[in-house]
């Protein structure tokens, strides 16, 4: 046969016309060459591309199924924090009434417990990272959590200062417009477009609260906006960067949950620390602490709201914001007031009013629109009717 010839210019020869010549590499090759050589090469070929094309695509559809399971997980773990924030309401209204603690002792105990738990994550290998801290991406980590903490630090202490002449339903409002200030800092600051969806999810959202958390309450009686409403607007613009920040960590350090959620929640005790001991009336009264610490009635609640919704719930977010956006963390956690109102209903007898059902209602429509979007949500329901009798 001669020496072998790899093919460089292809040309499409049919098996019917061996007579055809073929150059290949500058060399003529009669028709016996060509069933020999050319045609088995082109089909080798044509069979390699074909397995390549096929696991290309295999890959890519994995890769896309992986991502919609990792967004699908995300927002059942920030669906679950919102669940079990929603029990803080009643909690820390039952553990009220047994001790006189401030809002700032409440949320001293609160995030030193929280602090204390998740220490093991902030020090691991802190020798280490002490000695590369320029280059080090937990060191990064850790600054991000402690920035992070900074932040929801200023928006505790502001929903302490306004709760002392501002009603705690209107609190907890101004609170829920944290929904707002994400997706303003998105377009202001990175110039994502607000999608169509997620105005209607906002509008709805911010509604839905408003119903759920002011009830029947007269807005027109008195001052509309108090000297504590405008310090409790803070706490929406501070909670928002919060989340913004805590974003951009995740996506930058995946890798470091742990480590920012222990540094922000150090950030908040030690804030919260220094609130209560220097600008609260009567500072930080030791022997309350003492008796709060070793009666079972307070205690039980404070190692719930301090070690399950704060340092589990604060971690179960920064590990859903590796996927999730802020605005849509935000907007899903804005069913925690459903939440609690279901479990106040449940540990201390309160009922639903109307309002309260048609506020949870929309809050529910609101995470629904901003999620699917109206395309899916016209595309489900056009099926729904197809297939209907």
């Amino acid at each position: 046969m001669g020496r072998r010839i790899k093919p460089i210019a292809l040309y499409a020869v049919s098996k019917d016309s061996y007579a055809k010549l073929n150059t290949l590499n500058g060399t003529s090759l009669a028709a016996a060459q060509l069933e020999t050589e050319y045609y088995p090469f082109l089909e080798e070929k044509a069979t390699t591309e074909l397995v390549s094309e096929n696991i290309a695509e295999k890959t890519s559809k994995d890769d896309d199924e992986n991502m919609k399971n990792n967004i699908n997980k995300a927002r059942a773990l920030i669906l679950l924090a919102a669940t079990l924030y929603g029990s803080n309401f009643p909690l820390v209204k039952m553990m009220g009434e047994n001790t006189p603690l401030s809002v700032g002792m409440t949320s001293t105990l609160r995030f030193g417990l929280a602090a204390i738990a998740t220490s093991p994550w902030l020090l691991n290998n802190i020798n280490q990272i002490r000695k590369e801290w320029s280059t080090s991406p937990e060191a990064a980590a850790i600054v991000a959590g402690f920035e992070v903490g900074l932040w929801n630090c200023v928006a505790y202490i502001a929903q302490a200062v306004g709760l002392e002449t501002t009603l705690a339903s209107k609190s907890a409002f101004f609170c829920s417009m944290a929904v707002v200030v994400v997706p303003l800092l998105d377009f202001f600051f990175k110039g994502q477009k607000i999608q169509t969806n997620q105005i209607a999810g906002l509008v709805l959202a911010i509604v839905g609260v408003g119903a759920l958390e002011l009830g029947d309450m007269d807005l027109a009686s008195g001052s509309l906006l108090s000297h504590g409403d405008l310090v409790s607007l803070i706490q929406p613009l501070a909670f928002g960067m919060a989340f913004w920040r805590m974003e951009a960590a995740m996506h930058k350090y995946p890798n470091q949950a742990m480590r920012a959620t222990a540094a922000q929640l150090s950030a908040v005790f030690l804030g919260s620390a220094i609130f209560a001991t220097f600008f609260e009336e009567g500072g930080l009264d030791v022997p309350l602490v003492q008796s709060i610490l070793t009666d079972p009635v307070t205690l039980a609640p404070l190692l719930w709201t301090g070690l399950v919704t704060t340092a589990l719930t604060i971690y179960m977010e920064s590990v859903a914001m590796k996927t999730l956006s802020a605005s849509e963390t935000t907007l899903l956690l804005s069913t925690e007031p459903v939440s609690g109102s279901l479990f106040a209903a449940a540990l201390m007898g309160e009922r639903l009013g109307p309002n309260a059902m048609f506020g949870s209602g929309l809050i529910l429509v609101s995470c629904i629109i901003s999620t699917l979007g109206f395309d899916k949500l016209h595309s489900f329901f056009k099926r729904d009717k197809a297939s209907g009798p």
